[in-house]
């Protein structure tokens, strides 16, 4: 007994172990490698390599037609719009078709009646179709409600393509100071190590006071955290750049950068007209609406549960049994049918549907004064981010006169080399929140022209890159302070 339980326990064990995954297993990682690498092969597959400078334009087109989050949401509408076709089939009658054989022990015989006792087995085929009025009506709404749907997700894709521009301008402008300030960031911090070892080194040799030197340091330290600071923003914009795009990472890139020769601010103050457009073509409020339109779809499939079960059906049917006078014929029913526990339940979902009815109604209102809230915010921000772009740009004009200027001293011995350091920093800086000011002017119109729902119609995955880049460009010339008329009415009426 003891031996046999010590058995039975030595077998669980090496069984368990057996079980406990081997992370220097060769298969399941070999087979994880593998995977992986088609995984990345598939994600560039059909991508156009970069050919010479990427402009903003051109990054914009590459986001919609290659971005793999994107191309997931696209998916997703694509999905959602062939259930809603798959819906609309549940509408058909169904068409039923059976085969049966029979096996007797005993004959089928009436009472005073002689039957033959020879023939035990026969063969039944039929061929019917059913239809439930009930039940296609019910089909009819769902797919309303799935066309519905459809229609959401594609909401979704557009907001969802409205955060990715938001993302490629702020990433191509932060790329493209990275680009413009990388080598001059290196060497005015390498600079400024320079100046601060001399500065340690007179401070050991009494050249100056303690506390001159000292303050000289902590000036220098300073604009060394500031510059390093402003280095480490800026290195990942290309990696950030590279992914919205869809590029390899690891791949460099060289940016056309094309700069606006100012902000136009037309149009701004037309508030009336701002709130018409979203109103019309916002889809947080077309959302809104579909929402209602599905909750008084289901108010009408409860409703629907008070009327009677009305069921056609109608077959061919043929029957093999030689004992039969006819062996084919027709059968035609009609069937009525009412549950009866509907009289109690009916009416409390239907308030329950009417309840969802109110709660849409009331999230369409609050979606309506949360868009138009949306649309002022986004105004005024585009203004003030339009002004501090101004302002940084006149700071950073200044500052390439002040540090000419201060460079033409330092060379003339007339001024120290700290001076020349904090002027070089306050000039990179400068730059550094001239370019994150347009940055911020290009996220202003991009969270406008998603508020007021303007947007490219296109289809990213079966247009021609050069077409979509061309398409983006002279969308861009249409600027969201200067928008589009209207159209009637917030929704096709079906």
């Amino acid at each position: 007994m003891g031996r046999s339980a010590l058995g039975l326990a030595l077998s669980v064990l090496l069984g368990a172990c057996a079980v406990i995954p081997d992370s220097q297993a060769p298969g399941p990682l070999a087979d994880f490698a593998q995977q992986n690498q088609m995984d990345r092969e598939a994600s560039q597959k059909h991508v156009d390599a970069l050919q010479g400078p990427l402009s903003m334009e051109e990054a914009m087109a590459r986001a919609l037609k290659y971005n793999l989050d994107l191309r997931a949401r696209q998916m997703e509408a694509l999905l959602a719009s062939g259930t809603y076709r798959a819906s609309l089939l549940e509408m058909l009658p169904s068409v039923n078709a059976r085969v049966n054989r029979t096996e007797r022990d005993k004959v089928r015989q009436s009472l005073g009646v002689d039957t033959p006792t020879q023939d035990l087995s026969s063969m039944q085929r039929d061929l019917g179709v059913s239809w439930n009025v009930l039940d296609t009506a019910v089909a009819y709404f769902n797919a309303r409600q799935s066309d519905g749907r459809a229609q959401i997700a594609e909401q979704k894709r557009r907001k969802a393509m409205h955060a990715l521009m938001q993302d490629v301008r702020n990433a191509f402008w932060r790329a493209a100071a990275a680009q413009a300030m990388r080598s001059k960031l290196r060497q005015t911090i390498d600079e400024a190590d320079e100046a601060l070892k001399a500065s340690r080194q007179i401070e050991s040799e009494r050249v100056r006071p303690p506390q001159e030197a000292l303050a000289y340091q902590r000036q220098l330290v300073e604009n060394i955290r500031l510059l390093e600071g402003i280095e480490q923003d800026l290195a990942p914009a290309e990696v950030e750049l590279a992914s919205l795009v869809n590029l390899p990472l690891n791949q460099p890139i060289t940016l056309q950068v094309d700069w606006p020769k100012g902000v136009m601010l037309d149009g701004l103050d037309n508030t009336e007209l701002l709130e018409n457009i979203a109103l019309a073509h916002n889809g947080d409020v077309r959302d809104s609406y579909i929402q209602s339109q599905m909750a008084r779809e289901e108010t009408r499939k409860v409703m629907l549960r008070m009327f009677p079960s009305l069921n056609f059906n109608s077959s061919a049917r043929y029957d093999s049994d030689r004992y039969l006078v006819h062996h084919n014929w027709m059968e035609t029913s009609a069937s009525l049918s009412f549950n009866l526990l509907n009289l109690l339940t009916v009416p409390v979902q239907a308030r329950l549907a009417e309840a969802g009815v109110q709660l849409a109604d009331q999230r369409r209102m609050v979606t309506q004064m949360a868009v138009l809230t949306q649309v002022h915010m986004a105004r005024m921000a585009l203004k003030n981010a339009a002004n501090a772009y101004a302002r940084a740009q006149q700071m950073w004009e200044i500052d390439q006169r002040l540090l000419q200027q201060s460079q033409a001293l330092q060379t003339a011995l007339l001024r120290g080399r700290l001076e020349t350091v904090s002027t070089q920093s306050n000039a990179l800086l400068s730059e550094f929140r001239r370019y994150q000011g347009l940055a911020q002017v290009q996220m202003a119109e991009s969270r406008l022209q998603a508020a007021l729902g303007q947007e490219m119609e296109h289809q990213p995955l079966s247009q021609p890159l050069e077409a979509l880049t061309e398409q983006v460009r002279q969308k861009n010339m249409r600027t969201s302070w200067s928008p589009e008329q209207p159209v009637t009415g917030t929704e096709d009426k079906k």
